[in-house]
């Protein structure tokens, strides 16, 4: 471990050394995914335009100062947050005219999510991708979104991040006091189950050996709805899940096939029970560095993404449940609304805990948002 260790830091000081210049239910979705298509579109068009008038001003002049930013990121190549990432290095710097050039660095490269985000914070690297998981122990704040059956639909929780909500200002300031400017979050997915003993009932859930992040408040949920929450690393949970030390786990669609979950788990079970937010973040110092019109374009380009991003959601996850089954033979519950209503019911304890654990600033930023796009 310290010899990977040194050669990390290593590597990492020599790619610093080149770039010294200056990272609900399933079935409410799938009817508001109908009726939502087109808004993201639109919006992803008018980000595209906002980012190619940018690129006709300020990044045509020869004298325009330049920026290279080192994005790292630890899932794995062809997973949403991988793709999100190339994307935002093609597009900014076909629109800047090379004026910002980005280095990716995929699969955990330059370090841990805990160590990427570190590296943000310290400004060793620019910017990283993650959802808010890591987040916590930095931006205790961003805990609210671990809200057990919170949001009812992406929608819903795509409209209580959108720029300018009271929520989304506060989780702004709240990365900002710890060195992190939040250059864009949006409800990616939601986290849900895969296991190897069927869930229809609330009964079935009793007994099931689930792998959890070590993450108190996911624990107490699952512990609530009857399963055996065990804290797990992720590394080793595939021989768990092989060898029936664990009957279950819980990770968004998009990781299924990349971890090869698929190969050692029977059933897809449409919990839909934790929003799983994309969020890119820079470092501070960094972005304010940069100009105004750089700024504006790493945020329009972000938000472009986004777009795209929501608007070809539901038609990603749906191609890989088809894989699931066709060359896996898994089988894909989804569990009814009397089900969903009943773990909802276990989920508001946790809830009041999270709101002590956040505080009044940003529960209550969470609870108006809520109340007004609801």
């Amino acid at each position: 471990m310290k010899v990977m260790k040194r050669w990390g830091a290593a590597m990492l000081a020599a790619i610093l050394a080149m770039s010294l210049t200056a990272c609900g239910s399933s079935k409410e979705e799938t009817t508001a995914a109908a009726t939502t298509a087109a808004a993201t579109t639109e919006a992803a068009t008018t980000a595209g335009e906002e980012t190619t008038a940018a690129a006709s001003g300020v990044f045509e002049q020869a004298d325009a100062p330049t920026f290279n930013i080192i994005l790292a990121h630890a899932t794995a190549e062809g997973q949403r947050g991988a793709l999100n990432c190339t994307d935002f290095k093609e597009k900014i710097e076909a629109a800047s005219n090379g004026k910002i050039t980005v280095e990716v660095y995929p699969n955990g490269q330059l370090g841990t999510d805990r160590e990427l985000f570190e590296s943000t914070q310290n400004g060793t690297i620019q910017m990283c991708w993650q959802t808010n998981a890591p987040h916590v122990g930095f931006v205790p704040e961003i805990a609210i979104l671990d809200q057990p059956m919170a949001f009812d639909s992406l929608e819903i929780a795509e409209k209580a991040l959108a720029n300018g909500t009271e929520l989304r200002t506060t989780l702004e300031a709240a990365y900002n006091k710890v060195g992190i400017e939040l250059a864009n979050i949006y409800p990616y997915t939601y986290r849900t189950m895969t296991s190897n003993k069927a869930v229809n009932t609330m009964e079935d859930f009793k007994g099931i050996n689930l792998r959890t992040m070590d993450n108190k408040f996911h624990m107490k949920f699952w512990a609530a709805v009857g399963c055996n929450a065990t804290p797990l690393a992720w590394g080793e949970t595939y021989i768990a899940l092989q060898q029936g030390l664990m009957d279950a786990q819980e990770n968004p669609i998009d990781n299924i096939l990349p971890n090869k979950m698929a190969e050692v788990q029977k059933y897809v079970i449409r919990t839909d029970h934790v929003l799983f937010p994309s969020i890119f973040a820079m470092n501070k110092d960094f972005f304010d560095s940069m100009p105004a019109e750089y700024q504006q374009l790493v945020k329009d380009t972000l938000t472009e993404i986004a777009a795209e991003t929501i608007a070809g959601r539901a038609a990603s996850e749906q191609e890989q449940l088809d894989v699931c089954v066709a060359d896996y033979d898994m089988e894909i519950i989804e569990l009814d609304a009397e089900v969903l209503a009943a773990m909802k019911v276990c989920a508001e304890p946790v809830w009041e805990d999270i709101f002590a654990a956040v505080g009044d600033e940003v529960a209550n930023a969470f609870k108006n948002t809520m109340a007004k796009i609801q």
